[in-house]
């Protein structure tokens, strides 16, 4: 599956949230057009969602599995920001809750 890209802010709660995008929209247009600056966005780069082999699947409880994992890399070279290693964590619990 090909990447998404995604910038990472902090929502008006002040918890740290992944804005995610198509490929083909460049990381400061998206910025721009939601009203931010640089300084309000805290990591960016690109977004890469893989099946997970049997044994890896986790249980959520209620019948629910998450069976994909989201990984987060690399920069964004128009804001100048790089991806942190805890985004591809905070990515994930955004979609399954852990």
């Amino acid at each position: 599956m090909e990447a998404t890209k995604y910038i990472m802010i902090l929502n008006d709660f002040g918890m740290e949230t992944p804005i995610i995008f198509p490929n083909i929209m460049q990381h400061v247009d998206v910025m721009e057009m939601m009203g931010l600056k640089k300084s309000d966005i805290l990591s960016a780069g690109f977004v890469r969602v893989r099946p997970l082999a049997e044994e890896d699947k986790i249980s959520l409880g209620s019948g629910m599995i998450q069976d994909i994992k989201y990984t987060c890399y690399g920069e964004s070279i128009s804001i100048g920001v790089k991806s942190q290693p805890e985004d591809s964590t905070i990515v994930d619990q955004m979609f399954f809750g852990r």
